[in-house]
């Protein structure tokens, strides 16, 4: 899956922050400091080549810190006979998982002026459609006008007092998708991570002189909230604060 490059360079750069603290020589037992079970093993080398040029193998932590910033033991290309206490400047970036490091989803930030239609498809299928009325409006100092204003409709029906879809409209203008947890295009391996029974929302949307399209799926399971983007490629974990109303909807109520 695509790394995100900015995630993957403060990694990077981590690396080259490292300091050796402390050398423990004479080492007989490395499960002493948790490198039997590494917390993670990082391998530099020539692609191209397949050559290795150094393994950096961490395991658990001292106990100390220095400056602030905890310990962490280290061995260096698998000598079991030495072990290093460096700073711990790596772990802290990495505990999303490898997925992190994914390349955030690239959807297109919404306002409720752009959209146009937005198709709800769960439980049922519910349609969200903006239409442009002429209206009569009372100004500050009493005058009426006639103006031009976007009206919603739900099936039909106006849905300008309706608070589920106006905390809809919240959720579709404010939804980032960032920090995914799973990577897969196979979905009996989404079955197995509890992405089942979608929401599925189709937003139709004004971008200068185009209608563009985003289609994006939604689940709620016992282990929380997630978004998938189209491409069945990248899985992200949301509260279901930001989606509620994506959920109520999809499930048939209002």
């Amino acid at each position: 899956f695509p790394l995100s490059t900015d995630k993957v360079n403060k990694i990077a750069s981590s690396f080259m922050g490292l300091t050796i603290k402390k050398e423990i020589t004479g080492v007989t037992d490395i499960s002493v400091y948790g490198l039997d079970n590494p917390a993670l093993t990082v391998t530099m080398g020539d692609l191209e080549n397949e050559e290795i040029t150094q393994k950096l193998t961490f395991g658990k932590l001292t106990g100390k810190d220095y400056k602030g910033t905890e310990l962490i033991y280290l061995m260096i290309n698998d000598d079991k006979s030495t072990v290093y206490e460096v700073e711990n400047l790596i772990l802290p970036k990495l505990t999303g998982g490898l997925y992190s490091l994914a390349a955030q989803a690239d959807i297109p930030k919404l306002s409720v002026g752009d959209i146009l239609k937005v198709t709800v498809t769960g439980d049922c299928e519910t349609v969200l459609e903006a239409k442009t009325e002429v209206k009569q409006v009372t100004d500050e100092n009493g005058n009426k006008k006639k103006t031009r204003v976007s009206v919603w409709y739900l099936n039909g029906e106006s849905a300008e007092n309706m608070k589920t879809v106006s905390k809809l409209k919240e959720e579709l203008t404010s939804l980032e998708l960032k920090d995914a947890v799973y990577h897969s295009e196979n979905e009996e391996e989404l079955k197995k991570f509890g992405l089942t029974s979608p929401v599925d929302v189709k937003i139709e949307y004004e971008s200068g002189d185009e209608i563009n399209e985003l289609k994006l799926s939604f689940f709620e399971t016992p282990d929380g909230c997630y978004a998938m983007t189209e491409d069945n490629a990248g899985v992200y974990k949301l509260e279901k604060s930001k989606i509620e109303a994506i959920l109520i909807i999809g499930g048939g109520g209002l």
